[in-house]
């Protein structure tokens, strides 16, 4: 079998790169270091080596990726902090806490360490995160802020939801209020149904794009109206998704998609939806259910990255385990065999815990 570095040398070919990202892969924290030192020393395709990094799933990597979280090569440090959060080692817990807390370090870095925390799952990080969303929002460090909401959401609590909501309506940088309000598909709280309604009117085509999708997960009567209007955005790709998230919440084919035909629809049909419901493929939602959409090929990853939302369960599901979605797929389809009665038909959920949805849309 081919060595780390020959096989590094193989990744600029582009008829034996994809095989010899694989091999490296698979080889585990043994390669760990030599793709460190050829991203250091350029000395192959820098985005796919990263990617190796961040494909590494074996069980003995915390150790080796621990030890280059201070890297002074930037890809290598992010990759390394990125790689923590999905390899589910508790050894990593403790180091990145005190890598988030440290003033020293970068706001970048910090995000992909709160990140990383929040998927390792340890309500003991609860604390920490705050006090640092606390420090981030003072400060004006707003893409940290909203990373950190994310991870706690992700720990079951939603403490940054008033700060992800301001963020999304009155950020002076649209990357910002984008990265707020995509956050809301994780991050939940009274009037959230207000603020998505307030992006999908932003002046930035990207806020847009990200409220259609938020939308899609409160699912309900008003989300639906919402994306009707939204399937007649000047942006096409934020009129596209707002008619995908339409077919997906309603199970219609909605004729040929077109604003038009999508308005006729929902002028047909839509007091056929309730305003306290969340919905997918035309009934309340259930976890069962959903199983369906993964016959979509298209939407699978979609589908694995709702159901991770929806019961906080991370299905080994990442971004950089796509070209498993099969595998993942099925094991999605197994675990929903023995969790879904603890969901309740209809209801919203993130990562396991039932939202008030009265008070999303704001009702209570």
């Amino acid at each position: 079998m081919a060595g780390t570095n020959e096989l590094i040398q193989r990744m600029d070919d582009p008829e034996t790169g994809e095989e010899a990202s694989r091999l490296l892969t698979a080889m585990g924290a043994q390669a760990i270091p030599d793709v460190a030192a050829a991203i250091r020393e350029s000395a192959g395709p820098l985005q796919p080596l990263a990617g190796v990094l961040l494909g590494i799933r074996a069980s003995d990597a915390a150790e080796a990726f621990l030890g280059l979280i201070h890297d002074d090569e930037t890809t290598v440090q992010l990759a390394s902090i990125e790689a923590l959060g999905f390899l589910g080692d508790p050894s990593a817990i403790e180091p990145l806490e005190t890598f988030l807390t440290n003033p020293e370090e970068l706001p970048v870095p910090k995000s992909l360490a709160a990140m990383a925390l929040g998927n390792l799952g340890s309500k003991g990080s609860i604390t920490v995160v705050s006090d640092v969303l606390v420090s981030a929002e003072r400060e004006g460090e707003g893409k940290l802020a909203v990373r950190c909401a994310i991870a706690l959401a992700k720990l079951g609590d939603h403490r940054g939801f008033p700060v992800v909501a301001e963020l999304a309506e009155k950020a002076s940088n649209p990357a910002v209020r984008a990265l707020a309000v995509e956050a809301l598909c994780h991050v939940a709280g009274a009037g959230a149904f207000g603020v998505l309604s307030r992006a999908l009117r932003d002046d930035d085509f990207e806020v847009r794009q990200a409220a259609v999708e938020a939308m899609y997960y409160l699912g309900t009567h008003g989300a639906m109206e919402q994306l009707v209007m939204a399937a007649d955005d000047e942006d096409d790709t934020t009129a596209y998704n707002a008619v995908v998230y339409l077919r997906r919440i309603s199970g219609d084919s909605l004729g040929d998609g077109e604003a038009v035909a999508v308005k006729r629809w929902w002028n047909r049909q839509g007091q056929l939806f309730s305003p306290d419901v969340c919905y997918r493929l035309g009934a309340p939602i259930r976890l069962d259910a959903l199983v369906l959409l993964l016959n979509r090929e298209a939407a699978r990853f979609d589908v694995v990255r709702e159901f991770s939302i929806y019961t906080g369960r991370l299905f080994g599901a990442d971004p950089y385990l796509r070209s498993n979605i099969r595998q993942v797929s099925r094991e999605v389809i197994e675990l929903t065999q023995h969790i879904s009665s603890g969901f309740v038909s209809g209801a919203v959920y993130k990562y396991g815990v039932r939202m008030d949805l009265a008070s999303l849309i704001g009702r209570g």
